[in-house]
């Protein structure tokens, strides 16, 4: 049996004393795409934070493995070198310029800073923002498109992708569901998350999750995507999450 794979195992997690994750598991294999849906607030980028270290997340219970090796002692640039990567939702503004950065992940990845400005041409990014501070300024659409050249430039072995739907246009989507179909034929496990199901009109993913309150509560294949579409998170909520016990 093969120890690849991002595994989460049991993981309960709180952000300010306030419990966010109640219990989840999940295992994204090499070569995988899962798609982890769910209504706002429910938890999704709770648990991306937590996979990727953020300080401000405390694991309460349980284990975040990869490949193996229990990471969730480690810091976030310790699990980006083990391959994790997050595209953020909101990406944060920075004083680097995207320049410097796109030729730092070129340096490091060990490829020509030429396929850096293919990445930006493939999605429709103007040359011009390489002078700029990274995000700074930036439409939502230009944010999400940079990430996506920098997850295309560093080829992790477990990216998550935190809505990267979100504010883009059709031919945006378009993009990320090449990028992502592309990142798969090379091996890597992929988590994309988001709460509409127009994302994976272009690309379909192996296993979709829904997340309600802070729990995995289904599991399936693209008929979930479906499910979600017609009947809507609350129908799901009422027939498939735990009941709170009231006694």
């Amino acid at each position: 049996m093969t120890s690849e794979g991002l595994v989460v195992r049991n993981v309960k997690a709180a952000i300010e004393g306030k419990i966010v994750l109640r219990g989840v598991n999940l295992v994204v294999k090499p070569g995988e795409i899962h798609a982890l849906m769910g209504p706002n607030g429910s938890g999704k980028s709770s648990l991306a934070y937590v996979i990727m270290g953020h300080p401000k997340y405390e694991i309460l219970e349980g284990s975040i493995i990869v490949d193996g090796e229990d990471i969730a002692s480690l810091p976030p640039e310790e699990r980006a070198k083990k391959g994790v990567f997050l595209a953020f939702q909101t990406p944060p503004e920075t004083m680097v310029k995207t320049r410097n950065l796109l030729i730092h992940i070129s340096k490091i990845r060990g490829v020509p800073f030429s396929r850096a400005l293919e990445a930006m041409k493939r999605v429709g990014l103007q040359q011009d923002l390489l002078d700029r501070y990274l995000n700074k300024g930036f439409s939502g659409g230009e944010m999400k498109r940079s990430e996506i050249v920098q997850l295309y430039l560093s080829s992790p072995k477990y990216p998550i992708l935190d809505e990267p739907d979100s504010g883009m246009d059709i031919e945006g989507l378009l993009a990320i569901g090449s990028l992502v179909k592309e990142l798969k034929q090379k091996g890597s496990g992929i988590l994309v998350i988001t709460h509409v199901a127009r994302l994976f009109r272009d690309f379909s993913p192996d296993y979709v999750h829904v997340m309600i309150d802070g729990r995995i509560v289904l599991t399936g294949g693209h008929e979930i995507v479906k499910l979600v579409d017609e009947k809507g998170y609350e129908y799901i909520k009422t027939n498939y999450a735990p009941k709170e016990d009231t006694g």
